[in-house]
């Protein structure tokens, strides 16, 4: 469900006074109406750029899968050396028709299989084929069929380079049915004139168990480079298809010139990558090479457990386990936790059959059933900042799946490669900077749209990342990310890595560089003295309660607080705030119960430990009797608040699961009545200076009409009397309306105590 948000019960002054706005809606009767929920229910980047480039070379059987299914044809080479040598000196490099390429070449096209998706590949000697890396990727074996009929069941991926999506198949020795493709005899494309007539072959949509392939035809239309790895990308108009990745793109004179692997479907054309640029990196894979640095990356994770217990350590940290999904089975999967956690579930070939958050906190619940025999991984996230322990249980065997990537650690200068292992998957690494340094931090990728932000664990992601950026890098297809930023503070930053659509994967290189065109640019300011900053808070705080317009309120409520560094006893309020003011701003729907229960809890909260923050400021500059009150009865209310919190955590909890259990409302009520008792018990304790008398009878007042609504409400609910919970809910209304100007007026004693 995201962050939760709330705001505060009848009387109460909690910060941000958010219950005079709601209540003009009559939407949520703060308390009332969650109780009231119990006897009645029973209970954050698009991209901007042109269109990404799909990977071609799998015909993958999933809906979720269209946009990496649209692959461009790739050509296929069979031709052997002798032969083209014979022809070449009989006819002094005449082109060919297009019957005389196919029957060449397409012999040495396969077509390969794996458990999740379909592509082709070229036989380029007699054990080794080449594909695209995403035909494979993450199987270590696949189905391999010649246009002959030839089959293999199981063939090796014996090398995968993930950044320049490449991967060799090993085949047995004596099943070669055709002449290989000498690799090393592939023109240069870039000497070939634009408008060169040009085919592509390979396996497009095939469904057949012993496909043949098939050729298309276009022009060279031209070449793109990219400088990363120093590889060329021949552009064509050649029809494509998806399956057709891995295949061969060929010239007129039957030379294989480049890999099949992308396509682009609403503009029509595909890329191919230039095998001449290629063949170092494909001979160092055969050699046993990890030519991209990133190590061993298939999940090979071998399923041991139906039951795990997991850590997380923070709100931007990830627990990932694997299991095989078997085609028609129905799958459980369950996460319980005392922290707010949510958990998805994402298989290899793009299926996304899960996403469950339910409760606050508890065991949540959901089932799928697999549409391919394929490895699904799942994803437990919490909301919540503090560490957190889960365990997750599933009537599929488990294995822990560990990202290489995870929680690695940046320095400005360094370039690194890394990659996205499955469709959602996001990599979050970390940064030390001091405040007011600038970066450049720089993805680079073909494989993917990448989408990059940069924030921080005192900075709540309902407002947003700090900085972020998804298509401002240029690159290949104009797709990359480039963030430009200052640090605010002295902290620790994350930058995380995601694909913007959510669904491909791969390879990418990442580059971090000092940036002297920002350098000293404005910095939130840093030297408030913890009264001038509660001041701003007490001052954000009575505006909303006299405002109407709650979310124009709450922009610049946010404009002041990011202008500002809190100081070190009001990070953790700041930043809950912060959270809860965006998500008013960001436009949620706050004639939503549910939802005002949510930002009733979190108001309450946060409004506990604002007011406790004042009086503590205040007890340490105590100047007069008057100053004694004011800190004494400050801290009362906060005690209160933070009764009305614990209160509303409970029925809310029960609202959330949709249990109809009286008992537990009643008690939870009984909880909020005796702490108020006691409040009002040390109000009438203090003796208050003459010039806020009246404004002291007042509190007391609206905290004695509360009890007795809240003693109305839990015995309404206990004997199901309907008509005494809308009296009781109408009476609600008119306390929640008095306590928010009380609350503006309070903060106004408070805002001119702590600036004198």
């Amino acid at each position: 469900m995201g962050r939760k948000q709330s705001n505060y019960a009848p009387g109460f002054h909690m910060t941000s006074s958010l219950a005079k706005a709601l209540s003009r809606d009559r939407s949520f009767l703060v308390t009332m109406i969650a109780a009231f929920a119990v006897l009645v229910v029973a209970c954050g980047g698009g991209s901007d750029g042109p269109e990404p480039p799909t990977a071609l070379g799998t015909d993958r059987q999933v809906e979720t899968q269209d946009a990496r299914d649209d692959a461009p044809p790739p050509t296929s080479t069979t031709s052997d050396a002798d032969e083209r040598r014979a022809d070449a000196d009989e006819d002094a490099r005449a082109p060919l028709t297009p019957d005389e390429v196919f029957d060449r070449l397409a012999r040495a096209i396969a077509f390969v299989e794996s458990p999740a998706f379909t592509g082709s590949a070229i036989l380029f000697d007699e054990r080794h084929l080449l594909t695209n890396a995403h035909v494979v990727f993450p199987f270590e074996s696949v189905r391999v069929v010649f246009a002959d009929g030839t089959e293999i069941q199981s063939a090796q991926v014996v090398g995968i380079d993930l950044l320049a999506d490449l991967a060799v198949i090993e085949i047995p020795s004596g099943v070669v049915p055709t002449p290989p493709f000498d690799l090393a005899e592939s023109p240069d494309a870039a000497e070939l004139p634009i408008g060169t007539e040009l085919f592509l072959i390979g396996y497009p949509a095939e469904t057949e168990a012993l496909p043949k392939p098939s050729i298309t035809r276009g022009i060279l239309s031209r070449v793109r480079e990219w400088d990363a790895l120093d590889i060329a990308f021949i552009q064509t108009d050649a029809a494509i298809a998806g399956g057709q990745s891995g295949g061969a793109l060929v010239s007129q004179f039957g030379e294989i010139i480049g890999i099949s692997g992308f396509s682009f479907g609403g503009e029509n054309f595909a890329l191919a990558a230039s095998i001449a640029d290629s063949l170092e990196r494909v001979q160092a894979l055969v050699g046993g090479e990890d030519v991209a640095g990133l190590g061993p990356r298939f999940l090979n994770v071998q399923p041991s457990a139906t039951e795990i217990n997991g850590f997380l350590a923070d709100t931007f940290d990830r627990a990932e386990f694997v299991f095989q999904g078997s085609a028609g089975l129905s799958t459980r999967v369950s996460v319980g936790s005392d922290s707010d956690v949510q958990f998805f579930v994402t298989g290899v070939d793009g299926d996304f059959p899960l996403l469950v958050d339910d409760l606050f906190s508890g065991v949540e619940t959901g089932r799928f059933t697999p549409i391919n025999s394929v490895p699904y991984i799942i994803v437990v996230e919490q909301f919540v900042d503090a560490a957190a322990r889960f365990q997750i249980s599933s009537n599929s065997p488990l294995g822990r799946f560990r990202d290489p990537d995870a929680r690695r650690t940046l320095s400005i200068g360094e370039a690194l490669a890394a990659n996205l292992d499955y469709p959602g998957d996001r990599d979050v690494f970390r940064i030390d900077l001091e405040r007011g340094e600038a970066i450049v931090i720089d993805i680079d990728t073909i494989n993917f749209d990448p989408i990059v932000t940069v924030d921080a664990l005192t900075n709540p992601a309902i407002c947003g990342p700090l900085s972020i950026d998804d298509d401002s890098g240029g690159g290949l297809f104009g797709l990359n990310a480039s963030v430009h930023f200052v640090a605010p503070t002295t902290d620790r930053y994350i930058v995380s890595v995601e694909d913007v659509a959510l669904i491909d994967i791969g390879g990418y290189l990442l580059t971090v560089t000092s940036d002297s065109t920002i350098a000293g640019a404005s910095l939130p300011r840093n030297d408030l003295s913890i009264a001038e900053y509660l001041t701003i808070l007490l001052r954000i705080d009575a505006q909303i309660a006299r405002d109407d317009n709650l979310p124009l309120v709450a922009d610049d409520a946010v404009a002041a607080l990011t202008s500002v560094v809190p100081p070190r006893e009001a990070t953790v309020l700041h930043k809950s705030l912060l959270g809860s003011l965006c998500a008013i701003s960001s436009g949620i729907d706050l004639t939503d119960p549910v939802v005002a229960l949510l930002l009733t809890f979190d108001f309450s909260v946060s409004g506990a430990e604002l007011l406790r923050l004042a009086a503590s400021a205040m007890r340490e500059r105590v100047d007069s009797p008057g100053d004694a009150y004011l800190a004494a009865a400050t801290s009362f209310f906060a005690d209160g608040g933070a009764a009305v919190a614990s209160s509303l955590l409970a029925l809310g909890n029960l609202t959330t699961v949709g249990t109809d259990e009286r008992a537990e409302a009643v008690l939870a009520i009984d909880g909020l009545i005796t702490a108020l008792e006691d409040v009002v018990t040390r109000l009438r304790a203090l003796s208050p200076p003459a010039d806020v008398a009246g404004l002291h009878q007042r509190r007391l007042d609206l905290l004695v009409r509360t009890i007795a609504v809240e003693r109305a409400l839990r015995d309404g609910i206990a004997g199901s009397d309907v008509t005494l919970l809308l009296s009781a809910t109408l009476e609600a209304q008119n306390l929640t309306d008095q306590g928010a100007l009380f609350a503006a007026e309070w903060d106004d004693l408070l805002i001119d105590a702590l600036s004198e």
